[in-house]
């Protein structure tokens, strides 16, 4: 692999940085691991798993930029990203975004469920009338 292939799978939104619509995306996936790291913080997670888990989000991260940028980017003729380069981009984002919220959901009701399901075994929940 070359250094030119090597640089744009390590920081492949670096070019996106200067076209707004890409701004929002990417302050919105930072606010997203903000807020992460802050639930992390207040379940009192030990200093040795919020690293861990923080290392796993910018994993996903990188994961997510590199493969925006390899379906949405084309030309390489120009420093100028397209319109269209721009809003596929967003797009891609807002889709992992939206995905990751849903699963995050999904999760949490499974979770809310499993321990409802746990309590009504143990008989800690009240008998209905």
């Amino acid at each position: 692999m070359n250094a030119a292939c090597q640089r744009s799978s390590l920081v492949p939104f670096e070019i996106f940085l200067d076209s707004s619509p890409s701004k929002s995306a990417l302050h919105e996936l930072l606010q997203h691991a903000l807020r992460y790291r802050a639930v992390t913080m207040a379940m009192q997670v030990s200093e040795s798993d919020q690293i861990k888990q923080f290392k796993e989000f910018l994993g996903t991260y990188n994961k997510v930029t590199e493969n925006c940028f390899m379906d949405c980017v084309k030309d390489f003729t120009t420093r100028e990203v397209k319109p269209e380069e721009s809003s596929c981009s967003e797009s891609c984002l807002q889709k992992y975004l939206k995905m990751t919220q849903r699963i995050s959901m999904r999760f949490q009701e499974y979770h809310i469920q499993q321990n409802e399901a746990l309590a009504a075994k143990a008989g800690l929940l009240g008998q209905p009338r």
